[in-house]
């Protein structure tokens, strides 16, 4: 089954970067579009962890703006 223009498409996902292993690891957005680069955000985490839970905080939000209507 195609999953093109279903709601399974990946967009505007927030996905896990790290810029130095063990010390630098940043929130990226992923557009799905294939070849476009994957947005890194500015603000830097210690660990893996830490990036991890960011990321499930900034899902929570997302999903709290896009159903509190």
């Amino acid at each position: 089954p195609s999953l093109v223009g279903s709601e399974m498409c990946i967009r505007d996902r927030y996905v896990t970067v790290c810029k130095k292993d063990f010390e630098d690891y940043r929130i990226g957005i992923v557009t799905g579009v294939r070849g476009e680069p994957v947005k890194i955000l500015e603000e830097s985490f210690s660990s893996e962890e830490a990036v991890e839970h960011a990321i499930f905080l900034k899902r929570v939000v997302d999903l709290l703006e896009r159903y509190s209507e």
